[in-house]
């Protein structure tokens, strides 16, 4: 289930010497920091993993419409920012379908998601980068036209999201994800 808190004390988000945060799910405990969170919570079918791959952590499942089902996601908890990010990249390797990137932020005690789309190319490794102010504003599956610009202070958790209208596979593999200024 999804939640909004904080870390536990142990939590220590790594900072390269740019002062970038940098993901790395090459590291050993850290698919163990995100948790799924599918259309079952809605009485959907769907089904995902999130598992350590080698050098990297990988996202997959399979996206059921039974139940007005549909979607599968998974997110990582983050505690304040020590910097000023302005965008976000990611190094993965998808499996030719559309994906979101995802941020969560906790504005007037509502859980509001702010979505990044991005297609993949089969088998292929991609770096894609986003500006933190071409993220959309969501609530509960519907866009906020009046929210305020995501800002790196209001970011608590990040995650990705697979979403389509056909049932179906879906993997994407995730190495490493940075924000930076």
């Amino acid at each position: 289930m999804a939640f909004l808190g904080n870390l536990a004390h142990s939590e220590r988000l790594e900072y390269n010497l740019n002062q970038n945060l940098v993901i790395d799910l090459s590291q050993i405990n850290e698919p163990k920091r995100w948790f799924i969170v599918n259309d079952g919570v809605m009485g959907g079918r769907s089904v995902s993993s999130f598992q350590a791959d080698k050098d990297s952590a990988k996202f997959s499942g399979e996206i059921s419409l039974d139940n007005n089902g549909g979607f599968s996601s998974v997110y990582r908890p983050l505690s304040n920012f020590n910097s000023a990010f302005k965008k976000v990249t990611i190094d993965i390797v998808g499996d030719g379908q559309t994906y979101q990137i995802r941020t969560a932020s906790n504005i007037q005690g509502y859980r509001v998601a702010y979505k990044h789309e991005f297609k993949t190319l089969p088998g292929e490794s991609q770096t894609i980068e986003f500006q933190l102010d071409d993220f959309e504003a969501t609530f509960r599956g519907r866009l906020i036209s009046n929210a305020p610009k995501l800002t790196e202070t209001e970011i608590r958790e990040v995650g990705f999201l697979m979403t389509k209208k056909q049932p179906g596979e879906f993997a994407l593999q995730v190495n490493q994800i940075v924000f930076s200024k």
